[in-house]
């Protein structure tokens, strides 16, 4: 009878082993796709953020070419008006009532040389503003895509 009952405690422990492996398996996978939701969530997350920072780096990329282009244009307008001043300095030789008016439109042209030379200062520090925010911002995509990177794998491996 012993044996017999032995038996029975064996059967009936084994039993309670297998019920509660199974109710650990069941556990870890509920945990598992709690955290696999939980990493997707977040992942998208990071990807739309992800996607918004490169939206803002094409804006910047688009703002650095147009202020690039109008640098261009001042720089233009300056060489334009050098070249002409010294083509008006050259050109004439001037009474003293001329001379006073050219002396006027000197200097209003070299105003506007000065209010050029200005504006393209402005230009080429907003431009310098555009490139670091660039700059930082291909950082911190960089970092984002390898954090993106490394929860994938985290994820693959825990699956």
């Amino acid at each position: 009878m012993k044996i017999n009952e032995l038996q029975h405690s064996l059967v009936r422990d084994v039993k309670e082993v297998e019920n509660l492996l199974i109710s650990k398996v069941e556990s870890y996978r509920r945990i598992a796709l709690e955290e696999t939701q939980r990493f997707k969530v977040e992942l998208d997350e990071k990807q739309m953020a992800l996607q918004m920072q490169m939206e803002q780096v094409e804006f910047y990329r688009a703002k650095s070419s147009e202020s690039l282009e109008i640098i261009n244009v001042c720089q233009n307008r300056i060489d334009n008006y050098k070249m002409e001043i010294k083509e008006l300095t050259k050109q004439f030789e001037v009474s003293q009532d001329h001379l006073v008016k050219l002396n006027t439109e000197l200097e209003i042209k070299d105003n506007l040389v000065v209010k050029l030379n200005s504006e393209c200062e402005h230009l080429k520090m907003e431009l310098g503003g555009a490139k670091n925010l660039s700059a930082s911002l291909a950082k911190e995509n960089s970092e984002l895509t390898k954090n993106i990177k490394e929860m994938t794998e985290t994820i693959i491996e825990k699956d």
